[in-house]
């Protein structure tokens, strides 16, 4: 996914959408609707028309994460739109042109897939202009610390903190192993931002266990960390105040959340959220997210 941002906020396409999609989270026809779109009426409950990521992607990025996942049905769909440089909406005839580029990443050997009948050969020949190939995390550990820095430039801006890793840290870093790679070590990273070292490193603790906390999803488990970290600092637990700071750290990744989606376009921002734009600009001054800087928009 770095690899993705990287390629697309470097290139020609920087000011045009970059879209990611995760083809192993969600359901073939959900997956299916969210590319291509739908018209009103296409299945029960498309009470209005919907245009795909496909669409939505304009002359930018479309970045399909885990495409090795995808199924056989819907890898033929995909060619299509290689093939033609068109797509139409699920329930629609109208066809819609299509002039992003895709990207495409898997954690699975394609070719061996293709020998088992799990992934389509035009497809792969399509998709394969130029391979990019990315070592898990354990095999280039000299990375971690650039990574470390990098997540924590981008966390401490989104949340507002000052947060710094210690070379001590980030030696128990280098000794660990992240079978969830990059993924895995950014997560580290935003709970470290958000709670400091002790919950973070309890937590690391837990998954390396295959404890309570790797069931849970991530904002369960900064929760349940941050009640641990007061409680081993015999500290009171105030749910008001408590409540406030996680709403004020989810509102701030929300609304950056979607200044990124528009591609930082507050009016756009403002009448997706449906609020009026002067409330939109108070709501970003009372996240102190009044100004973003390009740095903040992409991440370097």
């Amino acid at each position: 996914e770095l690899v993705a941002n990287r390629l697309h906020f470097l290139s020609r396409r920087a000011d045009e959408p970059f879209i990611k999609i995760n083809c192993a989270a969600l359901p073939e026809n959900l997956l299916e609707s969210e590319l291509f779109g739908f018209d009103r009426g296409a299945f029960t409950g498309a009470l209005r028309s919907k245009p795909g990521k496909f669409e939505q992607a304009g002359k930018g990025t479309i970045f399909l994460d885990e495409i090795g996942e995808m199924s056989l049905p819907l890898q033929s769909k995909i060619l299509q739109v290689l093939q033609d440089k068109v797509c139409t909406r699920l329930g629609g005839v109208k066809e819609v042109g299509v002039q992003c580029r895709i990207l495409a990443a898997t954690n699975r050997n394609l070719e061996e897939e293709i020998q088992k009948g799990f992934f389509r050969s035009d497809l792969y020949f399509r998709l394969n202009v130029v391979n990019i190939y990315v070592p898990a995390l354990d095999k280039r550990k000299d990375d971690i610390p650039l990574l470390v820095e990098h997540f924590l430039q981008i966390y401490n801006k989104r949340y507002g903190r000052r947060r710094k890793i210690s070379r001590k840290i980030i030696d128990e870093l280098l000794s660990r192993s992240w079978p969830g790679n990059v993924r895995e070590l950014e997560n580290w990273v935003r709970r470290f931002v958000i709670l400091g070292s002790g919950s973070a490193w309890q937590n690391i603790e837990a998954q390396s266990d295959a404890g309570t906390a790797s069931r849970l999803s991530p904002r369960e488990t900064s929760h349940l960390q941050e009640i641990d970290l007061l409680l081993a600092q015999n500290k009171p637990l105030p749910l008001r105040k408590m409540v406030k700071k996680i709403v004020a750290a989810e509102e701030r990744a929300y609304l950056l959340q979607v200044l990124e989606r528009v591609n930082y376009n507050k009016k756009k921002a403002s009448r997706l959220l449906q609020v009026s734009y002067k409330t939109f600009l108070s709501k970003l001054k009372d996240c102190g997210i009044e100004k973003v800087s390009m740095k903040e928009r992409h991440g370097f």
